[in-house]
């Protein structure tokens, strides 16, 4: 079997979610029979034939995903998704209306959904009923019991001697919608000034993406409680910082995405050789038996010479780590649940694919639906010029409309339109032509009107939906048969459909 992880670009090959989650289990799933491949979205879209058996979508949430995988599904292939991060059962969050629109677009095409979580597969399994999903679990990187036995005892000893209490935090630092990372730390950083009651001196050293460094995110860091160092994370740093603190503290709050995050730093701690502390919603409650919630609890146990982790307690934590992230457990899971999903039948034809961008198109995006043979579509409100396949020209729309076509574009109207189209000019060597359209040659549904000049944004914004809604039933007008996908990712600039799920969900 041979299996494909699609990733967003070769920037985030290295990544949290491709290291831990797909480069752990690569050589167990190899033990199985099953060559696992890692290959950028862009590399995958000039191949004209794709051989591997599974394609699996991670973190790819724009139109030229849903295109690819449309066209794997018609020449055999399986097709599914790996979904880390809960953005899409926060209904009444109008900032994800684009990637629940990205999710509803997509199943239809999809044979399965893989996630990190049992929370998130009940999500899922809520949002897309029909669809076989499984529980692939963070999976350790190593973990060598017979090295962390001296370590555990040579850390605990330097801390009762010294009494100083070092303590690590590491990961991600910011997300673009959460307040989460960093300020999670400062949140519930007090927790690490009780060391002081204890007569202990917190010491604590942060490891994080540069990204995460905004001037609000350091004075926040500078107001901590406790001396700290902040250096930029790396995987070298992250091991080196675990090796060094006696334990780590990870904060979770309790809002919906927090809560339904992996168990990996608590794993990537505890298999380094670090205690756990957390403070805030009880997310690590599985591993509850080598978990602190309690810095007094971690200090006592300190003083005692009996912390939770420790060597004669090792043994009890790899058992427990079997069930909850050991990458060889995690890859035969994966590939019996694999090897239980039929393979449908390829199609001898592909039917047209468009993507109707909306306010603001994305030229790299243009250029990757086009690169695998959909036709790129410029909304009524489009404010971008680019060589699209299908865009109106300006005008008022109150006695009809122009309609650029390039060359593949109208070699797929209809006949009836296709004879009247008239060459206006070239554009990289390739012929473009019009189409007149008179009012009444156009049902109310589809006489859409193009964007206003001088621009008015509020009234662009109030009748925005109803234009794309148009733009669709002009396409299906004008088009033989024509699958349209929206690529809209901002919000909120919505469909009418979606504004009325958004509605309807408050």
């Amino acid at each position: 079997m041979r299996v494909t992880v699609v990733i967003r670009s070769e920037e985030i090959r290295h990544s949290a979610g491709v290291r831990i989650r797909f480069h752990r289990i690569s050589q167990h799933l190899a033990k199985q029979g099953v060559t696992l491949n890692i290959t950028s979205i862009q590399d995958l879209s000039t191949a004209r034939k794709h051989k591997d058996d599974i394609y699996i979508f991670s973190k790819c949430h724009e139109a030229n995903a849903i295109v690819l995988a449309r066209r794997l599904r018609q020449q055999g292939c399986i097709v599914g998704i790996d979904v880390c991060d809960d953005y899409f059962s926060q209904r009444q969050d109008c900032r994800f209306v684009h990637l629940r629109r990205w999710l509803r677009d997509i199943s239809g095409t999809l044979d399965f959904i893989l996630c990190s979580t049992p929370l998130i597969s009940q999500q899922l399994t809520q949002l897309i009923p029909d669809l076989p999903c499984h529980i692939l679990n963070d999976p350790f990187d190593h973990f060598k019991t017979d090295k962390l036995t001296r370590t555990l005892k040579e850390k605990a000893a330097r801390a009762r001697s010294s009494r100083i209490f070092d303590i690590g935090w590491f990961g991600m630092g910011d997300n673009p919608y959460f307040s989460v990372g960093l300020e999670d730390l400062h949140a519930f950083s007090q927790e690490l000034a009780r060391a002081r009651a204890f007569g202990f001196t917190p010491h604590l050293r942060i490891l994080t993406n540069q990204r995460a460094l905004t001037s609000d995110r350091i004075e926040l860091l500078a107001r901590l409680p406790v001396p700290a160092t902040l250096e930029e994370w790396s995987e070298a740093r992250e091991a080196e910082l675990i090796s060094q603190s006696l334990a780590c503290f990870l904060p979770v709050n309790a809002q919906n995405f927090s809560t339904v995050k992996s168990l990996n730093r608590a794993v990537t701690t505890l298999t380094n050789g670090g205690q756990v502390l957390s403070s805030g919603f009880p997310l690590y409650d599985p591993l509850s038996d080598f978990v602190y919630r309690d810095i007094a609890d971690l200090l006592h146990d300190l003083e005692a010479d009996h912390l939770k982790l420790r060597g004669d307690s090792l043994s009890d934590l790899k058992r427990l780590m079997s069930d909850l992230s050991d990458p060889e457990t995690e890859a035969c899971s994966l590939t019996a649940f694999l090897q239980t999903l039929p393979t449908p039948a390829p199609t001898d034809t592909e039917k047209p694919i468009a993507v109707l961008h909306g306010l603001h198109p994305s030229g790299n995006l243009h250029k990757a639906v086009r690169k695998l043979g959909a036709l790129s579509v410029a909304a009524p409100q489009t404010k971008r010029t680019l060589n699209f396949d299908v865009a109106l020209s300006p005008g008022d729309g109150e006695n009809g409309v122009e309609i650029i076509f390039s060359q593949k574009a109208g070699n797929l109207l209809k006949p009836c339109y296709a004879a009247r189209l008239k060459q206006i000019g070239e554009i990289g060597g390739a012929p473009v032509s019009n189409l007149w359209l008179a009012k009444d040659e156009m049902p109310e549904s589809c006489r859409v009107v193009a964007l206003s000049a001088p621009l008015r944004p509020l009234n662009e914004m109030a009748r925005y939906g109803a234009e794309l809604r148009r733009m669709r039933a002009l396409l299906a007008q004008l088009f033989e048969e024509l699958d349209v996908i929206l690529a809209e990712n901002r919000s909120p600039y919505m469909e009418e459909a979606d504004l009325m799920t958004a509605v309807h969900s408050v």
